[in-house]
């Protein structure tokens, strides 16, 4: 912290006229060290595996490390495997599998992450659809796309044009 003060009264000394938004905290050195060292997470990923294959390794080696956290809420990763497979299990049912497209009209959240997890083991792959978009761009993405179902969260439903893709609400609290 004493550094970052010397560092800070360095600055004004240099050019007191400036903004104080203007002057930084952090030396050269840790500046290089948070934007580019600690940052270095580039991995080499099978090309050979689907991103639910990678995941799921994952789960077997750490399966009570935190995988996701929104709103101070942690998820591990065996609870996010868990609650995608149950998902991906009923969107089977439902007649999810390769090739098919899955809507997915979520907030940001838990349900969000569970979702794409779930679609993803299900065989099929996820069209995003905002829910601040006007209700007419929605249809039209709808229509487009031909989705066989549609995710989202109940307080969200008035939000969704009428159509006739069937809808899963995955409620925040189950998420």
């Amino acid at each position: 912290m004493l550094g970052h003060y010397t560092q800070l009264v360095t600055e004004i000394v240099a050019a007191p006229d400036k903004a104080i938004s203007g002057y930084d905290l952090l030396s050269d050195d840790e500046r290089h060290q948070i934007l580019l060292e600690w940052n270095a997470t580039q991995a080499e990923y099978p090309q050979d595996q689907c991103i639910h294959h990678l995941f799921e390794a994952q789960v077997e080696r750490t399966p009570d490390a935190v995988a996701v956290v929104f709103d101070d809420r942690p998820l591990t990763y065996g609870e996010l495997n868990r609650r995608a497979n149950q998902l991906a299990h009923y969107l089977i049912s439902l007649g999810v599998g390769p090739e098919s497209l899955v809507g997915i009209c979520l907030e940001r959240s838990l349900a969000m992450v569970i979702g794409i997890c779930g679609i993803l083991k299900a065989g099929g792959a996820y069209v995003p659809l905002d829910p601040t978009y006007p209700a007419e761009r929605l249809r039209f993405m709808l229509d487009d796309a031909q989705v066989p179902v549609l995710l989202t969260q109940h307080h969200l439903l008035d939000n969704l044009p009428d159509h006739q893709t069937p809808v899963i609400c995955l409620v925040t609290d189950w998420a």
